[in-house]
């Protein structure tokens, strides 16, 4: 049997997948960490930001971060995490049945 070995790209999004899962052990559904980072942003700009708003932030963090040190790994695992939080965190916006305490 021929074992198939992951691709460098494969393994960075198994990283990130595995930092999404182990951070929703800790935080709980990314809607409600990224809610509440939400109010506390648009509380401090005095200007509305969505949820899904704050990981496309954490996004551009990131990137900055990747203008200064190309390459960096850890920069890109987060990026890839945080796109599938923000695909989670928007779907949970326009669910009408998501309500507090469901897991999706």
């Amino acid at each position: 049997m021929k074992y198939l070995t992951m691709t460098k790209t494969e393994q960075l999004f198994d990283e990130a997948i595995s930092t999404i899962q182990s951070r929703g052990v800790i935080y709980g559904h990314p809607y409600y960490n990224m809610e509440r980072i939400s109010k506390l942003v648009s509380s401090y700009l005095e200007y509305p930001v969505m949820p899904h708003d704050i990981c496309i932030f954490n996004i551009l963090q990131k990137i900055s971060r990747l203008q200064e040190s190309p390459g960096h790994y850890d920069s890109c695992v987060d990026i890839a995490a945080y796109i599938g939080l923000y695909k989670t965190v928007y779907d949970a916006e326009i669910d009408e049945d998501f309500k507090k305490g469901d897991d999706l």
